[in-house]
């Protein structure tokens, strides 16, 4: 097992977050820190009004939890928690986010990542703070 592997790709993951954070404050002014209440509000205002766009270099996907960000930089995809952690992962999204910018791993199929994780979490150094599948790593 090569949990080093996992926890850069977390590292990378969480730093790409923020970056990703920072640029929905630049753009559309959500203050930050964020947590699940204040993005569900801004996201449904965000579907509803229309003064708000995204220009060609950064694209804002907001769906339910989450937010998916597209850049010339870099792609993610994530959750948000209601206790205000932002660096919220899964399996999933973590193997997407390796494979959309092109960060090597040597991780070639998502469910590598999942027993890892499954690893980690059974040994308490990952935690998951809710109900959706999603995981942090222990403080």
């Amino acid at each position: 097992m090569n949990t080093a592997q996992l926890y850069n790709l977390i590292d990378e993951f969480s730093g790409i977050q923020q970056k990703a954070l920072r640029r929905v404050h630049e753009i559309f002014g959500m203050p930050l820190p964020i947590n699940l209440s204040k993005w569900l509000e801004w996201s449904d205002y965000f579907y509803y009004n229309q003064e708000k766009k995204v220009s060609d270099k950064i694209k804002v996907f907001p769906h339910g939890f989450g937010v998916a960000i597209h850049t010339e930089e870099f792609s993610i995809d994530f959750d948000f928690s209601q206790n205000y952690k932002v660096c919220l992962f899964n399996p999933a999204r973590l193997y997407n986010f390796q494979k959309s910018n092109n960060i090597s791993t040597g991780f070639t199929t998502e469910k590598e990542i999942t027993e890892l994780i499954e690893f980690e979490l059974k040994a308490g150094r990952i935690i998951t703070p809710d109900y959706r599948n999603n995981y942090y790593v222990k403080d």
